[in-house]
């Protein structure tokens, strides 16, 4: 004998047939489960299309969480034959998730679910070794936008946890470095979230973040569909900040708290110079200590050609979108690569010296690699 199982669409069927005949019709097997993924905002209540079976039991409704059993929500007594019922939740739904719909005997008290108290009591009805149970997916659907989220204290400094995220279509969670309470431009991490109601779910931001640092949270459609956050800040930008019922948008500014020392870092972005000279800003630069941020033209071997185009001081901790002035900018308009390096100030008199050797030479991390990144920079045709 052989075993054929089928699982399409939240069904899960199983049959038997003989090595050397066709399998038999799966649809006519001794249990079987059809159940829909679903979208409701009456999050207490799952409606399962199809059972069959040659005997009365329990369908029982389980939360899939990563790491742990399946927490059970309810369970509904079916009865031989083929059936279509609602299950009534004793607990609602939490949030967007997959669930399990698996069948149980009724061989304790009947009429009463024990599994979840005694696992010897109703257990899981099996074929071939098997239980006989089906996966699907739910959305909790929401009546409006919203977002929810504590200030962080942080374990993982690249890692933002946020509290609660509900969207009517779907959207993003946009990060973003804050200015004076502001939002500003561009993001440090983003997440595209499906929608419905999300909890306790993670972004991951490019650098790690500092200990009381100012951090905006916005909630973006996602207008086009597409999956990527494109918005540029300007009115006519794709994927804008969604606003409440008072249009205004729907944000949070956090500060964040960590006994954790932060990995230092620069952020850049390509930019755009209109002249033959540029302000080049950075996004963020962490430093240990009081240098410099300076930027470099690249060689044919991707070494950096001294001296620097520029160089900024930038004090130890954080810097939000710091500038190097006065950048010099080529004529052609083929976008050329720069570097920009984390300097020490090593004999502290405020002056960018460094020659290739040890006096204020690049910082480094704790792999021996300098601290850097690198952009395009493209001049404008006038």
């Amino acid at each position: 004998m052989r075993t054929t199982i089928a699982a399409i669409c939240g069904t899960l069927l199983l049959s038997t047939a003989c090595d050397d005949e066709e399998p038999q019709d799966p649809q006519s097997p001794d249990f079987s489960i059809l159940v829909s993924d679903q979208a409701s905002m009456e999050a207490d209540r799952i409606q399962v299309q199809r059972i069959e079976a040659t005997e009365g039991g329990f369908i029982a409704i389980y939360r899939i969480e990563q790491g742990a059993d399946p927490a059970l929500l309810g369970a509904a007594a079916f009865e031989a034959g083929t059936s279509s019922i609602s299950v009534d939740l004793d607990e609602e739904v939490p949030e967007n998730g997959t669930l399990l719909a698996r069948l149980h005997r009724d061989d304790g008290q009947i009429g009463v679910f024990e599994n979840d108290q005694d696992p010897a009591r109703d257990a899981p009805i099996l074929l071939d070794g098997q239980e006989v149970s089906a996966q699907f997916e739910f959305v909790r659907e929401v009546s409006e936008d919203a977002l929810a989220a504590q200030d962080p204290t942080l374990l993982e400094l690249s890692v933002l946890p946020v509290g609660r995220v509900d969207l009517q279509e779907p959207g993003f969670l946009r990060v973003s470095q804050a200015e004076a309470g502001q939002s500003t431009l561009p993001s440090i991490g983003a997440r595209s979230l499906a929608a419905g109601r999300h909890l306790d779910i993670e972004v991951a931001i490019a650098r790690d973040l500092v200990d009381q640092e100012q951090i905006v949270l916005t909630l973006h459609d996602d207008s086009d569909d597409d999956g990527v956050l494109s918005w540029d800040g300007s009115p006519q930008s794709m994927d804008p900040p969604l606003r409440d019922d008072q249009d205004e948008v729907i944000e949070v500014v956090l500060t964040v708290s960590s006994t954790l020392s932060p990995a230092q870092s620069i952020l850049a972005q390509d930019q755009v110079a209109t002249s033959s000279t540029a302000d080049i800003s950075l996004v963020s630069v962490v430093a240990a200590e009081a240098g410099f941020a300076a930027v470099y033209a690249l060689d044919e071997n991707d070494a950096v050609v001294l001296p620097s185009l520029g160089s900024a001081a930038v004090p130890a901790g954080l810097s939000v979108l710091p500038s190097i002035p006065d950048v010099a900018v080529g004529s052609s308009t083929v976008a050329e690569r720069l570097r920009v390096l984390l300097h020490r100030d090593t004999d502290a008199n405020g002056l960018l010296e460094w020659d290739g050797g040890d006096l204020d030479a690049p910082a480094i991390d704790g792999d021996g690699d300098p601290i850097q990144a690198e952009l395009e920079l493209i001049r404008a045709v006038p």
